[in-house]
């Protein structure tokens, strides 16, 4: 499991920085609009890919016993989707294309529908590697998928290849993906070629269908909103800074979601055991993600500034306003997979439907109040979802929020005395912007970890220990 685990970890850690790397070039050579056009294919691309999965990629890993069959069932399932929703997208993309104004819309849809059903092809071997914790297979199929892909993006957009840049960075690391999955795994469709096997699995997989749906539609849905009613600036804008604070956490978040989800599902029956295990991860997962969320909201016009440039500057109040909420998102996770691995699909279910009206709720009211309502509206809705996702946590494995958060609050407290000694002496610091940003990143990287390994805070516990037992043989 611990090697795993820092497969998995570096593996979402090399992804970020190269992705974080590849979006600072991509941002000074490509203009705004260029990112906000493209944003628009989002809700296209996401809502696609859900239905073509239908739920059966995460039922393959959850359900106790599969066999050849089923996995057949799956594939065959997930080629007839994509053909569909490919043909469908392709259809409207011309209408699209009219509706807002940009006719390389039309041309984007059509590439992205390819996208699509390349993407669909290697969903169930990837999903049978995750089952049997092949992580180590998984993490180099994703690395040297991301190198190409980014390096062909950077060469795209150096070349003058402008909005198609995005299109060439996602092709060339889709391709790559389905042929060195296929070849990393001896799995074959075989057997009767029929969708009935999968009925087995459409319990589980038909709930985590509906809640994806709407997860895909609130999560993706605003470049619609914005496009139509500000202008495609205002999406890139809030895409620009929703990245900055998502692609953090998302590192956090899906290594916990990859690691955790498969090792509770294999233990649940054992109560204590599972606790002990999420108990863990929200330590873990705190201790790392909110120091990095409070730099992110305190020094916001900094990081936009100096990393992506002046013209880039109206996305920083969006960052400051995602990245108050980016504290909380982790437990978000964890408490979702607690209940994913209990099976508990129809429940999750029923969360995600009543999550999912609040949490347009809070958006329409947001939309009169332009890309910062929109951000202040997500941000409010993150911790009323909080709540709903962790109340069945204290009835299955009692572990309530209330706990939860108390776990969360040594690195909370160190956090807030760190970055507020940062933001008091920030002004001190009379230096160029990319110097100031490394520096106050580096002194307060190094205060924090200083202080959470002085108070053992979350995995600095566990390290603090080796090093005392270490020292302890020595003498």
């Amino acid at each position: 499991m611990l090697r795993a685990g820092i497969w998995s970890s570096a593996e979402s850690l090399f992804r970020f920085g190269l992705q974080f790397a590849v979006s600072i070039i991509l941002a000074r050579i490509l203009p705004p609009e260029d990112f906000g056009i493209y944003a628009l294919t989002f809700i296209f691309l996401s809502l696609s890919n859900i239905l073509i999965d239908g739920g059966f990629s995460r039922a393959l890993i959850q359900k106790q016993d599969i066999d050849q069959g089923i996995e057949t069932a799956v594939f065959l399932y997930n080629i007839l989707a994509a053909g569909i929703l490919s043909l469908g997208i392709a259809a409207i993309a011309p209408l699209i294309a009219a509706e807002y104004g940009f006719p390389i819309l039309r041309d984007l849809l059509f590439a992205c529908a390819a996208l699509i059903f390349i993407g669909s092809l290697g969903a169930v071997p990837s999903a049978l590697m995750n089952r049997r914790l092949e992580f180590a297979k998984i993490s180099r199929i994703m690395i040297v998928s991301s190198l190409l892909g980014s390096a062909a993006g950077v060469s795209a957009a150096v070349l003058g290849a402008g909005i198609w840049t995005f299109i060439i960075q996602s092709g060339v690391s889709a391709v790559y993906a389905l042929v060195a999955t296929w070849a990393s795994t001896d799995w074959r469709p075989r057997g009767p070629w029929s969708l009935r096997p999968a009925r087995s699995l459409t319990g589980f997989s038909t709930s985590l269908l509906a809640s994806s749906l709407l997860e895909a539609a609130y999560s993706n849905g605003y470049p619609i909103i914005l496009a139509k009613a500000y202008g495609v600036l205002d999406v890139a804008y809030f895409n620009r800074g929703q990245n900055v604070q998502a692609n953090p956490a998302s590192v956090i978040s899906t290594t916990i979601q990859r690691l955790l989800f498969p090792s509770l599902a294999s233990c649940i029956a054992d109560t204590p055991k599972v606790k002990a295990m999420t108990k863990r991860a929200v330590c873990t997962a705190a201790a790392i993600n909110t120091p990095l969320m409070m730099f992110l909201s305190i020094f916001s016009d900094l990081i936009i500034g100096t990393i992506y440039g002046q013209k880039w500057l109206p996305a920083s109040s969006i960052l400051t306003i995602l990245a108050i909420s980016g504290v909380v998102f982790p437990l978000q996770v964890i408490n979702l997979q607690v209940l994913l691995a209990h099976g508990r699909a129809g429940m999750f279910l029923r969360i995600e439907i009543t999550k999912k009206i609040i949490g347009i709720a809070f958006v329409i009211a947001g939309c009169f109040f332009g890309a910062n309502g929109i951000a202040v509206g997500q941000a409010a809705f993150l911790f009323v979802a909080l709540v709903l996702n962790a109340w069945p946590t204290k009835s299955l494995i009692n572990y309530p929020l209330f706990e939860q958060l108390r776990d969360g609050i040594p690195s909370f407290v160190i956090s807030c005395l760190v970055m507020g000694c940062l933001w008091l002496g920030a002004s001190n610091l009379v230096m160029p912007d990319g110097m100031k940003l490394l520096s106050l990143l580096f002194l307060g990287g190094i205060a924090y970890l200083i202080i959470a390994l002085i108070f053992g805070i979350g995995p600095f516990r566990e390290l603090l220990a080796m090093m005392n037992f270490r020292k302890a043989q020595a003498g």
